[in-house]
């Protein structure tokens, strides 16, 4: 009977130590990570919404849940890419503040601080603010998929970075 149950224990752990179908390519999950940023930033809907899983989930401290990716590209598409030629948003990563944890069987998780510029028609770009964020990133089929999206602590930007 112990020896029943010693392999049962050890069962459930060996399903705990199974990754993905190729060993976790932290290199790979970043390009990703910096391509949808690129596209963020230049407000290429299109490109942005390949970065997502279907069934996304975005929760914003000040915008709260948007589920799913045909309400969350409406959204942008409406909010704050409506008209990049009079508003446009733009992220930075704080890069020292990134750190990357890999999710046994699913993925990953990135998270850190990053800073954004907001610049207007006719004037200059400006630092408007400040958040963290955490970004849980699906591994499946070959691609890396963002599935849950937190963006919190939204702030004027600290001192040192103005």
């Amino acid at each position: 009977m112990k020896c029943i149950f010693l392999v049962f224990i050890l069962a459930s752990f060996a399903g705990y130590s199974q990754s993905l179908d190729k060993p976790f390519d932290k290199k790979e999950l970043i390009r990703q990570d910096s391509l949808f940023w690129v596209s963020f930033n230049k407000c290429d809907v299109d490109q942005m919404m390949t970065f997502f899983t279907k069934d996304m989930e975005f929760y914003h401290d000040r915008g709260g849940l948007t589920k799913g990716i045909k309400e969350f590209e409406e959204d942008t598409r409406t909010g704050m890419c409506k008209d990049p030629e009079l508003w446009s948003l733009r992220r930075v990563e704080i890069e020292e503040s990134t750190e990357v944890y890999e999710i046994s069987q699913y993925g990953a998780l990135i998270s850190g601080e990053h800073l954004f510029y907001i610049k207007e028609a006719g004037k200059e770009e400006f630092l408007d603010g400040y958040g963290k964020y955490q970004n849980i990133w699906k591994y499946k089929d070959g691609k890396w998929k963002m599935s849950r999206i937190l963006s919190y602590d939204h702030k004027a930007p600290p001192e040192k970075y103005n």
